[in-house]
C-alpha cells in the first residue's frame, strides 16, 4: 500500500489520474468533481507549501473547516510532509479550540472563512476558501516523508462532554495497518460510489475517506448533512455504499416518506453503521436494505441505535420501506 510508511501515501497508486476521486456537494447543491490526479498533485503542493513556511517534521497543523475536497487534500498534504494533522471540531467554542491549539502545539491552522475566527489570536492561519489557499500551494514533485510505525499521523480530540477534550495520538503504522486490514478482508472496492456526510473531524468520516482513497473508489462528500440532501445524493449518484451514525439515519428515515416517490434509494450494496448492536444486523438488513446489502459492525451500542431500529421497523410495517 505504501513503501514510505506514511498514512498520507496510501492513495491507490494504480488508479488513473483522470478517475473521479471525490464529488463535493455544496449546501446549495452545486457539485464539483475532483480526480485522483487533483488529489495527488494538490496534496503534494500543500506539503511543499507547508515545508516552505518553515514547518519541520512532527510539527502540528490544525484543520478547522466544514467538509470539502480541499479539507481532504490538505489533510493528506500535511501527513505527506511528515507533519501531524489535528482535525478540530468547528462546533466547539473558541475557548475550547484554544485549549486544543495549545495542548497539541499547533504551528498553523488551515481553516475556511466561517470557522477561522474560532482559532486563537496570534496563530498563523491559512484560509482554504480564499486566495490564501492558492498562495500556499507549491506545485511540483515531492519526496513523501518516510515515517516510522510509531510516528504520529494525527491527533484527534474527544468531544469534551465530561471535561476538556483530550488528545488521542494516532500513529502512521496503526492507521496504515487498519486500512490495509479492512481492504484485505473486503470485496474489491474500486467500483464503489460511497456517500460520506458526517463531519470530517469525526473518526467515522475521516477513516472512511482514507479507506475509499486507498481502494481507488469514488467518494460523494456532502459539505453539510441534511436528511433531504443525503437521500438525494444516494439517488443522484447511485451510491453503492453508505457510512453514517444512527442520528443521521433516524433523520433520513423521518424524511423518507416525503421523498419515497421522488428518489430511488435502492442502489447501495453496503452499509457501514458502527453503532448498532451486532445481534440486530440481520434483522436490520431484512427490514431496510436490498438483498445484496451488507452491514459492518465495529463499535459500541448507543441508545440512538435502538431508536433507529424501532423507527425502521415502524416504517416497514407502514409499507414505506
Amino acid at each position: 500500500m505504501t513503501d514510505t510508511g506514511n498514512l498520507g501515501d496510501i492513495i491507490d497508486p494504480d488508479r488513473a489520474d483522470d478517475h473521479p476521486w471525490l464529488v463535493e456537494i455544496a449546501e446549495d447543491g452545486e457539485e464539483t468533481v475532483w480526480t485522483y490526479g487533483d488529489l495527488r498533485g494538490g496534496a503534494d503542493a500543500v506539503a511543499r507549501g507547508l515545508l516552505n513556511r518553515g514547518l519541520a517534521r512532527g510539527d502540528a497543523v490544525g484543520i478547522l473547516a466544514a467538509n470539502s475536497a480541499r479539507y481532504v487534500v490538505a489533510y493528506f498534504g500535511v501527513m505527506r510532509a511528515g507533519l501531524v494533522a489535528v482535525p478540530a471540531s468547528h462546533k466547539l467554542p473558541p475557548a475550547t479550540v484554544a485549549h486544543i491549539a495549545g495542548n497539541s502545539g499547533l504551528r498553523l491552522v488551515l481553516a475556511d472563512g466561517e470557522r477561522a475566527p474560532l482559532a486563537p489570536a496570534g496563530l498563523d492561519i491559512v484560509r482554504l476558501d480564499t486566495d490564501e489557499w492558492s498562495d500556499l500551494l507549491d506545485p511540483g514533485p515531492l519526496e513523501v516523508a518516510r515515517m516510522a510505525p510509531e510516528d504520529f499521523a494525527n491527533v484527534l480530540y474527544t468531544s469534551g462532554s465530561t471535561g476538556r477534550p483530550k488528545g488521542v495520538p494516532l500513529t502512521h503504522g496503526g492507521y496504515v495497518w487498519a486500512v490495509r486490514s479492512l481492504l484485505d478482508s473486503s470485496l474489491p472496492m474500486g467500483a464503489v460510489r460511497a456517500l460520506v456526510a458526517a463531519p470530517l473531524f469525526h473518526m467515522n468520516a475521516l477513516f472512511f475517506t482514507k479507506l475509499l482513497t486507498a481502494a481507488g473508489a469514488t467518494e460523494i462528500l456532502l459539505n453539510r448533512f441534511t436528511a433531504r440532501a443525503y437521500l438525494a445524493a444516494i439517488a443522484r449518484h447511485r451510491c453503492t455504499m453508505l457510512t453514517s451514525v444512527p442520528t443521521m439515519l433516524a433523520r433520513a428515515m423521518r424524511e423518507h416518506p416525503v421523498c419515497y416517490y421522488a428518489f430511488d434509494l435502492l442502489a447501495f450494496e453496503d452499509f457501514d453503521l458502527r453503532s448498532l448492536p451486532l445481534w440486530r444486523r440481520k434483522a436490520l438488513l431484512r427490514e431496510l436494505l436490498p438483498p445484496s446489502g451488507a452491514l459492518r459492525y465495529a463499535d459500541h451500542v448507543p441508545e440512538r441505535g435502538q431508536e433507529l431500529f424501532a423507527l425502521v421497523r415502524q416504517r416497514r410495517l407502514e409499507g414505506m420501506v
